[in-house]
């Protein structure tokens, strides 16, 4: 009975959706808009392709004033192992070194350096 019941329910339920929906009034339509043309813009005229066209030649790339890098200047040992000498002989000075004895060192380490940097050619 209850199940009876509830199918009724629903079959009344859904009946007065459908009716609701099939005598509901339509809306009328909307009248229809004309369409407007569409206007491409004219295009203009093709020019003819020139047969020949004379162009400069491409210009060469620019080039350095030597076409081979100048060798680099030799280190000047000279002065590099004076300074060098200078620097031992002042520190000897600032240890408490006798001034016989800073000579000696100054010579030393100059013609130590020399020798180091200045290589015989074979």
């Amino acid at each position: 009975m209850r199940i009876l019941a509830v199918l009724a329910a629903a079959l009344l339920l859904s009946g007065c959706t459908w009716l609701r929906h099939e005598f509901s009034p339509v809306p009328p339509a909307p009248p229809p808009i004309p369409a407007k043309p569409v206007v491409e813009p004219a295009r203009p005229p093709r020019k003819p392709a020139p047969e020949h066209v004379e162009r400069p030649p491409p210009a060469p790339p620019p080039q350095s004033v030597s076409a081979t890098p100048a060798p680099p200047t030799p280190p000047d040992y000279s002065a590099r192992c004076h300074a060098m000498a200078d620097n031992r002989a002042n520190d000897a000075r600032q240890l408490g070194a006798a001034g016989a004895d800073l000579a000696k060192v100054q010579q030393d380490v100059y013609h130590d350096c020399m020798a180091q940097s200045v290589k015989p050619t074979q």
